[in-house]
């Protein structure tokens, strides 16, 4: 079940200024699989050269400005690259290398790093560690509810959660894409 509540303002004036009526809507809807492929894996670009949201805009809110800036790199990611979404890299500097991983155009990023501990006595290799990384809530990406439940869901997990800067996997992942 797909579940958009929207307001807007209903007042009978068009002009910036704060509503005196609003009106709140909710869209209900059955959904099957977002993408073609269904559950497969789906094909992502890493664009270092466009931005969804810039810190201190309003990318942690569902507006459709946050949106028209991703229309021309995810069709160009499309017919260029046969990917499905757009991952956005927030510049740091102006080497692209530099830049942050930042949000994907219609899914939260989470990266799952397996670990691996030297190997124990006997020639046994030892066991995985998990490291769960997600970009943090910094103003440009969308607190969802699907990222919050990954998380809380998490806290019962023996994995270590990183989530503050992740500079030094985002510039891995970056420089070997």
């Amino acid at each position: 079940m797909y579940i958009r509540p929207f307001m807007f303002s209903s007042d009978g004036a068009l002009g910036v200024s704060p509503s005196k009526a609003t009106t709140l809507s909710v869209i209900l809807s059955p959904v099957g699989p977002y993408f073609k492929s269904g559950v497969d894996a789906v094909r992502l670009f890493l664009d270092t050269s466009n931005v969804r949201a810039w810190p201190g805009g309003v990318g942690q809110f569902k507006i459709g400005g946050n949106y028209a800036p991703t229309v021309a790199p995810q069709s160009a990611a499309k017919q260029r690259h046969d990917c499905s979404q757009v991952v956005y890299a927030l510049p740091q500097g102006p080497d692209p290398n530099d830049a942050l991983i930042s949000e994907c155009g219609a899914m939260n990023m989470v990266f799952v790093f397996r670990r691996f501990s030297a190997s124990h006595a006997g020639g046994q290799a030892g066991w995985p560690g998990i490291e769960v990384v997600t970009p943090p809530l910094d103003g440009t990406i969308l607190p969802g509810v699907t990222r919050d439940s990954i998380l809380q869901l998490l806290k019962g997990v023996d994995v270590t959660m990183t989530s503050p800067f992740m500079d030094a996997y985002v510039r891995l992942l970056i420089k070997t894409c």
